[in-house]
């Protein structure tokens, strides 16, 4: 088993409290609004892209990635691709350490883990202590309660690693009914007015689906964005897909008062 490496500190330790916050990031002022009761059946988005700081800060802006997976339709199982903070271990790690969270075990989808083969390592110590996947999975406990993970950290965030996880990606999800959730953050402590204008350039990349221009852009100017890896990987994945920008902001304007910010952006892929 995989234990939580954030409970306490990124999101509440309690089942209970957990799941209040997470309904609160629905519901919030920046959020998407209450679910539906029911689920959708089109099942047409391949992908999200949603942010991973503390839920209290950065969860209103990752519910939109999630209710709009719940609106369209539910997979059986999300791959989540997110950087590794430490950045030891294999260039992509996975783990069939199955997550114990307050919620509740998510179970590795343990197949796709072994189709997926290629660059992708199984290395549990990657996964020990890093939050960019652990956060998401509350979100994915509250749509698809019944869904299974694929949980894959990148210790390299180069292009090439991205070319080759994102034809690990597709060679594996071909008619698996799989959503794949981009984990990332955008520019990190920037006042608002820099942050706006430096996330807007890349997430303008990604709506024209220019995966080679999101590093071009993340790299001439300089955009602290810890996820353009996974981003990246799952665009080139995800081909031909259209992207629909769904909701950015930052942590000043959910928080108030901040003079740095972080930026945070929910997208999706159809």
């Amino acid at each position: 088993m995989r234990y939580p490496a954030t409970a306490g500190s990124f999101y509440p330790a309690s089942k209970d409290a957990l799941s209040s916050l997470v309904e609160r990031c629905f519901n919030h002022p920046l959020g998407p609004g209450p679910l539906p009761s029911v689920p959708g059946d089109a099942r047409t988005i391949k992908a999200v892209v949603s942010p991973h700081a503390g839920i209290s800060v950065s969860g209103p802006i990752a519910a939109h990635s999630f209710a709009t997976v719940y609106r369209d339709g539910l997979p059986d199982t999300f791959v989540i691709v997110g950087p590794s903070h430490r950045s030891y271990g294999p260039p992509v790690a996975s783990t069939l350490e199955d997550f114990i969270m307050p919620g509740g075990v998510v179970e590795i989808d343990r197949e796709l883990v072994a189709a997926l083969g290629g660059i992708v390592e199984d290395d549990p110590q990657t996964h020990m202590y890093e939050h960019s996947l652990e956060v998401q999975i509350p979100f994915i406990q509250r749509i698809a309660p019944d869904a299974r993970i694929v949980p894959l950290a990148m210790n390299a965030q180069d292009m090439d690693t991205c070319l080759e996880l994102a034809r690990s990606l597709r060679r594996a999800c071909e008619g698996r009914n799989v959503v794949i959730v981009a984990s990332t953050d955008l520019t990190h402590y920037e006042s608002d007015e820099v942050a706006r204008a430096k996330d807007g350039l890349v997430i303008e990349r990604i709506l024209a689906n220019d995966p080679y221009g999101v590093m071009e852009t993340v790299k001439r100017k300089r955009v602290s964005m810890c996820g353009v890896g996974p981003v990246i990987s799952t665009m080139l994945a995800t081909e031909f897909s259209t992207a629909h920008l769904l909701k950015y902001s930052n942590s000043g304007e959910v928080l108030g008062g901040q003079v740095e910010v972080v930026g945070y952006v929910a997208i999706s892929f159809e």
